[in-house]
């Protein structure tokens, strides 16, 4: 069997990578021209440069494989809207109609952002209409997921969906990097004082997942949430990530002026035309100062899904990954 990913290089993407090296799989990569290959990747990956925005790329990659990752998208909660569009969206038509053609079966990263701004009201289970998206990243999720499902039920595509939480580990760049970054500069990062639960899931943890969701053939037409399933809080986790960061206490700000900020900030950046991202965006705001209530009741029941890697344990491994990569006293 020859397994495609696309987005191999990315943070989960790596993790997949690594997990089916180790398993000693077939494995394709559909990597962009100018990313950089790790090392450990050797000759064990077959290597495809290309572009998910380009149909004859995504074509080429695809032709021989039986099973499609496909994790390729834009991660980012800012614009541009085209780049969403292109690559999350047109991305996953290009990865779907080529999945038909060739009969191989997908399994889709989505996320839980495509529940909108029912994450800040609602328990998230899988049958749940979706809510108004908070941003472009949610608003293309929910194109991405409604796209694929079309396809899939349209042109007979074995699909399967994964809506993880937020997934953090040693080199997240959402969840660990972002968040160290902003409490070694001291910016405020609790909204409401950060009593929600964080919906977190540790890449070991989703990975196992999406192993599960690929071995398992009832699985295909459905929908599973994917989380750690542990209660804690945003105030818990940032602190921890600050303590082992050697950073600031983490600083709060009421979620009504967080809310406020956001519904002013953005439009005012993006109107502007200011470069980067914006100091808060409401997708952010959606998730930060939110309880993420979202049962994994179904992967469980149908998967046979676990969470192993408990919240302890996965602590330890960041602090490992945070104290080889800060410079020490010698090297500033």
């Amino acid at each position: 069997m020859t397994i495609l990913i696309t987005g191999a290089t990315g943070f989960i993407g790596s993790y997949l990578t690594s997990r089916l090296l180790a398993a000693n799989q077939r494995i394709r990569a559909l990597v962009l021209p100018s990313e950089s290959i790790p090392m450990e990747w050797g000759n064990h990956v077959e290597v495809f440069r290309g572009d998910v925005r380009n149909r004859r790329d995504v074509e080429v990659a695809v032709r021989g494989a039986t099973l499609i990752f496909h994790l390729a998208a834009v991660t980012l909660d800012t614009g541009p809207k085209e780049l969403h569009q292109a690559v999350t969206l047109e991305g996953t038509r290009h990865i779907m109609e080529a999945a038909a053609a060739h009969q191989a079966k997908v399994i889709l990263t989505s996320s839980i952002t495509t529940y909108g701004v029912k994450i800040q009201t609602d328990v998230l289970d899988e049958e749940l209409a979706w809510g108004t998206p908070a941003g472009f990243y949610s608003t293309h999720k929910q194109l991405q997921e409604k796209l694929a499902r079309e396809i899939a039920s349209k042109q007979n595509v074995e699909l399967v969906v994964l809506r993880p939480g937020n997934v953090y580990g040693p080199g997240s760049p959402q969840w660990v990097k972002s968040v160290v970054a902003e409490l070694k500069r001291g910016t405020p990062t609790l909204l409401g004082g950060g009593h929600g639960n964080p919906g977190l899931v540790y890449i070991d943890n989703l990975v196992d997942a999406l192993m599960l969701a690929s071995e398992n053939p009832k699985a295909v037409g459905r929908i599973y949430n994917i989380g750690d399933g542990f209660d804690l809080s945003w105030k818990r986790y940032f602190s921890d990530l600050a303590k082992i960061a050697n950073a600031p206490k983490p600083k709060v700000i009421p979620r009504w002026l967080g809310r406020t900020l956001a519904g002013v900030i953005e439009p005012v950046w993006y109107g502007l035309k200011f470069k980067g991202r914006p100091p808060l965006t409401y997708e952010a705001f959606n998730l930060v100062a939110s309880d993420a209530r979202f049962p994994i009741t179904r992967a469980q029941t149908e998967l046979g899904y676990q969470p192993r890697v408990l919240y302890e344990d996965a602590m330890k491994e960041i602090e490992k990954s945070l104290m080889t990569t800060q410079p020490t006293a010698d090297s500033k």
